[in-house]
């Protein structure tokens, strides 16, 4: 993951990518180890603006993670980020139910890591453009007061200088 902070997504993909083929055989397909290593691949590829690699890995961690009670509360959330990345991939029809799904899961949260409070915002700022794309002006007005209502993202800790 640190390559992957620091924005070196080249040194990243192959560790992340051995990691994921480690925990597969050392857990099965649908352990937690093994579908937080699909979501960190899938998160690397988000951030590249590689969603069509995303939309695989985003919706095999929702099936995994739905067959473990103990992980459902995940399901929604990932949900919003497959909603993101099926937008960006020109697909508004089937991202819609996903970016309401996350937008209502993280909206029930008491509180937001600073991950999933950008979570939050990519989400709803997606429901803004999903329904200006599709020619709801009305919808994406609701979204866009939701999002300007939001609180501003928290400031990054300070990193420690040696």
């Amino acid at each position: 993951m640190l390559y992957r902070d620091m924005g070196d997504f080249l040194a990243a993909e192959p560790l992340l990518k051995r990691a994921l083929a480690g925990a597969e055989k050392a857990f099965g397909p649908d352990h937690p180890n093994t579908l937080g290593s699909v979501g960190n691949l899938a998160g690397l590829y988000a951030d590249q603006r590689r969603f069509p690699d995303a939309v695989p890995l985003l919706e095999r961690a929702i099936q995994g993670y739905a067959k473990r009670p103990e992980m459902a509360e995940a399901v929604p959330v990932i949900r919003g980020d497959l909603g993101v990345a099926l937008l960006a991939t020109g697909k508004p029809a089937d991202a819609e139910a996903h970016l309401l799904a996350g937008s209502a899961a993280l909206s029930k949260r008491k509180t937001l890591s600073p991950a999933n409070h950008a979570r939050l915002r990519q989400v709803t700022q997606s429901l803004v453009e999903l329904y200006d794309a599709t020619n709801r002006p009305a919808k994406a007005a609701e979204w866009r007061a939701k999002l300007a209502a939001l609180p501003p993202e928290p400031a990054p800790p300070p990193r420690a200088v040696k």
